[in-house]
């Protein structure tokens, strides 16, 4: 039911609408990403040492595979990169703690080290996060310069690195596109401070009827998602302080194996918050324009931060959850109808479109 409710709410998501109707690049991108997540969270669901290496490296194999296919897409596949480098190395070295944990206490019983183990699969990375990347990545540019002869793979190599720094030579540009009147700086991005237009129609037959297409998000997901991020923040704090706190009261060997072994709360909100900031922190450092839509990536992520703060409410007192979960999803469904017509460009009346102008600040 969970899942549905984090699918039901992507699916009401005026962004989300709007990027995939139009059939943007960056839709393909965080299609991808959210697969490259999906099998890295499999490898944090696991114990390494005493699980099969084939399922494991199955997993990171296609986390790394979909991670080429995001990077070959857009360079933002290379921020998920960064967020699943840093989820596999912080489970990894939380297992090895949990396995050094284990020997000092006497219950380590396998002979094979953690580490060994891990070393292995750190191996078995390199191809899966690095060479088939960089492999897919090159292929991804033959139908880009079919219409050039390459006399070498060495020519091949180097018209593609060139095409590497043209690109990154426009992204460093300091200020450029800021003076684009839909111009929008990273920190107005949670709050929809300033809606993308993409296209805008009337006619002269229908002078009270207009459309238009905006990417905008949906104001009850976006703006419920600061808190509930925030939440999760604070969930994570205090799940870490009371493992801490229980560890000092008992000092016991039970409470210290406790604390090191890995909880499906602690991983997901681990999970949640690397995921979110490897999207979203990135564009703080980029000196050129931006615009709403960069946000694209990180609302996943959101979404999860909500169904996650709600689960816990579930989980604590079931009705109250339910009537939670059911009056968010009505709100997050009458979002989506309010801002219907500019998510979709459909001709809406002259007075419905200018609720939307006056909430957000768009035009048509």
């Amino acid at each position: 039911a969970l899942s549905a409710f984090a699918a039901g709410l992507l699916a009401l998501d005026c962004m989300h609408m709007t990027q995939t109707q139009i059939a943007t690049i960056d839709s393909f991108p965080v299609l991808f990403i959210l697969f490259s997540y999906f099998f890295m969270l499999r490898f944090l669901q696991t114990d390494f040492r005493r699980e099969r290496h084939g399922r494991i490296r199955t997993d990171l194999g296609l986390s790394g595979l979909f991670m080429g296919l995001a990077i070959a897409c857009k360079w933002i596949g290379i921020y998920a990169g960064a967020g699943l480098g840093i989820l596999f190395f912080w489970h990894g070295l939380r297992v090895l703690r949990l396995d050094k944990t284990e020997r000092m206490l006497g219950d380590k019983t396998s002979g094979e080290s953690a580490f060994g183990s891990f070393f292995r699969l750190c191996l078995w990375c390199v191809l899966a996060f690095v060479l088939l990347p960089v492999g897919i990545y090159l292929i991804s540019y033959i139908p880009y310069f079919a219409y050039r002869h390459f006399v070498s793979a060495r020519d091949y190599l180097e018209a593609v690195w060139a095409a590497q720094t043209s690109m990154l030579q426009y992204h460093s540009t300091p200020g450029l596109g800021m003076d684009h009147p839909f111009y929008s700086p990273w920190y107005e991005w949670p709050i929809i401070g300033k809606p993308m237009f993409y296209a805008t129609k009337q006619y002269v037959f229908a002078k009270d009827l207009s459309s238009s297409i905006f990417c905008i998000g949906n104001p009850v997901i976006w703006f419920a998602a600061i808190p509930g991020m925030m939440l999760c923040v604070w969930m994570w704090i205090r799940n870490r302080y009371e493992s801490w706190r229980s560890l000092a009261t008992e000092n016991g060997q039970g409470s210290v194996k406790a604390m090191m072994t890995p909880n499906a709360l602690d991983t997901g909100l681990v999970f949640l918050l690397v995921g979110f900031l490897a999207q979203y922190l990135p564009w703080t450092l980029v000196p050129r324009g931006t615009y709403i839509y960069h946000y694209f990536a990180s609302v996943p992520f959101l979404i999860l931060a909500i169904t996650v703060v709600l689960f816990q409410v579930l989980l604590r007192t079931k009705k109250k959850g339910i009537l939670l979960l059911a009056a968010f999803t009505v709100l997050a469904f009458g979002g989506m109808i309010l801002f219907f017509p500019y998510v979709t460009g459909i001709f809406a009346p002259l007075s419905w479109l200018d609720a939307g102008k006056q909430l957000l600040l768009i035009w048509y």
